[in-house]
C-alpha cells in the first residue's frame, strides 16, 4: 500500500496538540554523573568562597576578596543562586540561604541609589519566584518578598500618565525612597521580559495586577511600529507610546523581549497565539533579511539593521543565546528550517570559544558578509585581518564576564538532538573557565580571551551562579532535571513550571524525533527561511510520516 493511503489512519493515532521539545531518548551516562558532580563541586566551592568574603553583598571581588554591591545590596548572588542549589539538589544549602531573605527588608535598598526594573525583576523576583516551585511551593516568605519588591517596582508603569488613562510600559530606572521612576526611555528589553517572571508571581500571589502590567507592556510593544514584520525598535517612550529608536538587533537592549515571545508561548501552551505568531515571524524576517555568512569559513551569523544606517556586520556572546532559543522555537512550531538555522548558528557561537587562545569566547566581534560589496574590513596587515583570515571573525571586544549564553545554546542543542558533540563543547567551556577564571576567591572575569595567559579582573556578576553553572550542570544531569517538555527558563536561566503540558500548535510531525540527530550547517550560498508555521500541507505531511521533503516546503532564500 502507498504510505500517503495510511495518512487518515495514522492522524487519528496523532494527538492534535502533542509537543516534544527534549529529545526522549537522551542517556544519563557513567561519565554524564561524573561530570555533573563536578561542576556541582565547583559550584559549591564558589558559593562557599561568597559566603566567607561576600555574604549579604550582591557580588564577591574575586581578587581582593570582599563583597561588594552593584544589584541595590539585597544580596543578588544569594536570590540569583537558590534555584541552582534546588536543580543541583543542594537543599540544605539552599534552606541556609532562607534566614538572609526573611530579613531582607525589600522596600529600601540598602546601596544608596535607583533600581534598574529589568535587572530586579531577572534577577530577584525571578529568582524567589522559581525557587518557590523547586522547593516544593513550602517556604511562602519566597513568594512575599518577591510581590513586596514587586509592589514597588509596579510604579515604574505609573509616571506621566492621566489618572484614568492606561498605564502601559514602565520606565528604566525606579528610586524605591519617592516610589517615582526616572523617566526618560526604555529599552525594548526592559519593556518585554516581565511576563514570565510577573504571571508567576500573580499566580502564587493571588494578585493579578503583577501578570496585568507585564502583559500591557508586551501588547504595548506589539501595537508599535515594526521596522520589518515581527522585528521592533530597540528604545521607545512609555509616555507617548512610540518607537524612538529604529535599530533592530538580537543583542543588548533587545534580546529577552524576542526570548519571551516564545517561552510564554511555551509555558501557556499557546493559550494566546500572538506571542508565538509575532516570534515566528520576526525569525522568518531575520533570516530573510539579517543572516549572513562570512567570507572566512561560512560561518553563519545575524546582523543589526536600523533603517537609518543600514547593516552592521557584528555579533556578540550575549546574542548566542539566540541558537537555544531558535531551536526550542522551532520544535514547537514544527520548523524544519528554523531548526537547521539555529543549529548552523549554535555551530558558529561554539566556533568562537574553540577558536580562541583560551577556549572562551570574546563579549563581541565583527565579520565580512558573503556578498556584500562595502562592508567594513579589517585592516589589512593588522592583526585584526590576521585573526579573522584564521578564523572569520574579529574581536572587538576581547573580555569575558562570565556569561553563560553559548553554553546555554549548546544546552539547549544537547537536550533537543541528543547529540553528544554538544556535551563534550559544553565540558570544553567548563574546563577553560574552571582553569582560566578561577580567583583566590570564586571565579572572575577576564579582561581579554585573546592571550595565552590570561589576565582577571576583580569582578564576579551573580549570574555565574544563576546562569553559567546551572547551564553547566544540566548538559550531565539526569535529563529528567528541568526537563524541557515541564519547564521553561527565564532569561536569568530560573526554571519556571509549565502551566500546561499540552501544547495547541496541531500535530507533532515525526521528524522531530527518531534517533540521535546530527548537526546540519546551511548549505553553501543558501540561507533558507520558511514562512508561517513550517512550510505548506504537503510538507507537514510528508513530515508526520517521516518522509521529510524539504524542496516542498515554501522557503525564500538570500545567500
Amino acid at each position: 500500500m502507498h504510505p500517503l493511503a495510511l495518512l487518515p489512519f495514522l492522524l487519528l493515532l496523532i494527538p492534535t496538540n502533542a509537543r516534544r521539545v527534549q529529545h526522549p531518548n537522551l542517556p544519563h551516562t557513567a561519565l554524564m554523573r561524573t561530570r555533573a558532580a563536578e561542576v556541582r563541586q565547583t559550584f559549591e566551592q564558589a558559593f562557599e568562597d561568597y559566603r566567607l568574603y561576600a555574604w549579604g553583598h550582591d557580588e564577591l571581588a574575586p581578587l581582593t576578596m570582599r563583597g561588594y554591591d552593584t544589584r541595590n545590596g539585597w544580596g543578588a548572588t544569594i536570590v540569583d543562586s537558590m534555584s541552582t542549589m534546588l536543580v543541583m539538589g543542594l537543599d540544605e544549602l539552599f534552606l541556609s540561604t532562607l534566614p538572609h531573605l526573611e530579613a531582607t527588608n525589600f522596600t529600601s535598598p540598602p546601596k544608596p541609589g535607583t533600581v534598574s526594573v529589568f535587572e530586579t525583576i531577572i534577577r530577584y523576583v525571578g529568582g524567589l519566584v522559581s525557587a518557590y516551585e523547586l522547593s516544593g511551593k513550602k517556604h511562602q516568605v519566597l513568594i512575599d518578598q518577591a510581590a513586596t519588591l514587586a509592589h514597588k517596582l509596579a510604579h515604574a508603569w505609573t509616571e506621566g500618565r492621566e489618572e484614568n488613562a492606561p498605564r502601559n510600559m514602565p520606565y528604566t530606572w525606579m528610586n524605591f525612597v519617592t516610589n517615582q521612576p526616572e523617566t526618560g526611555v526604555v529599552g525594548l528589553a526592559t519593556a518585554g521580559t516581565n511576563i514570565l517572571e510577573f504571571a508567576k508571581l500573580s499566580k502564587y500571589s493571588g494578585n493579578a495586577t503583577f501578570f496585568d502590567l507585564a502583559k500591557r507592556s508586551m501588547d504595548a510593544v506589539l501595537r508599535t511600529t515594526q521596522f520589518r514584520p515581527g522585528l521592533f525598535g530597540e528604545a521607545y517612550s512609555p509616555l507617548l507610546e512610540i518607537v524612538v529608536n529604529d535599530k533592530v538587533s538580537f543583542g543588548p537592549n533587545s534580546d529577552s523581549f524576542y526570548e519571551y515571545l516564545i517561552k510564554y508561548a511555551h509555558m501557556t501552551g499557546n493559550a494566546d497565539p500572538v506571542y508565538m505568531d509575532t516570534w515566528l515571524t520576526g525569525v522568518n524576517s531575520a533570516m530573510e533579511n539579517m543572516l549572513f555568512k562570512s567570507t572566512v569559513g561560512d560561518w553563519l551569523w545575524l546582523s543589526d539593521w536600523s533603517n537609518r544606517t543600514g547593516y552592521s556586520y557584528q555579533f556578540s556572546h550575549l546574542a548566542c543565546y539566540l541558537p537555544g532559543n531558535w531551536l526550542l522555537g522551532a520544535r514547537l512550531a514544527h520548523n524544519s528550517t528554523i531548526y537547521r538555522t539555529a543549529l548552523s548558528l549554535a555551530e558558529s557561537c561554539a566556533h568562537t570559544y574553540s577558536s580562541t587562545p583560551l577556549g572562551i569566547g570574546p563579549e563581541s566581534w565583527h565579520y565580512v558578509p558573503v556578498g556584500v560589496e562595502y562592508a567594513a574590513q579589517p585592516y589589512q596587515g593588522s592583526r585584526a585581518a590576521e585573526i579573522y583570515g584564521e578564523r572569520g571573525y574579529w574581536t572587538s571586544d576581547a573580555s569575558y564576564i562570565l556569561r553563560p549564553e553559548v553554553v546555554e545554546s549548546m544546552f539547549y542543542a544537547w537536550r533537543i538532538t541528543g547529540n553528544p558533540i554538544w556535551q563534550e563543547r559544553v565540558w570544553a567551556a567548563f574546563e577553560a573557565v574552571r582553569k582560566h577564571c578561577k580567583a583566590p576567591a570564586g571565579f572572575a572575569s577576564l579582561i581579554t580571551v585573546e592571550t595565552d595567559s590570561p589576565v582577571r579582573k576583580d569582578e564576579s556578576e551573580s549570574f555565574f551562579y544563576a546562569e553559567l553553572m546551572k547551564y553547566f550542570y544540566l548538559t550531565f544531569s539526569d535529563p529528567s532535571v528541568i526537563h524541557l517538555d515541564k519547564y521553561t527558563i527565564t532569561t536569568e536561566a530560573h526554571p519556571l513550571l509549565l502551566e500546561t503540558e499540552q501544547f495547541d500548535f496541531g500535530p507533532e510531525p515525526a521528524w522531530v524525533v527518531t534517533e540521535v540527530e546530527g548537526d546540519q550547517r546551511v548549505e553553501e550560498g543558501r540561507v533558507d527561511g520558511c514562512g508561517g508555521s513550517g512550510g505548506t500541507g504537503m510538507s507537514q505531511l510528508m513530515m508526520l510520516l517521516d518522509f521529510y521533503v524539504p524542496a516542498l516546503e515554501r522557503c525564500s532564500a538570500t545567500s
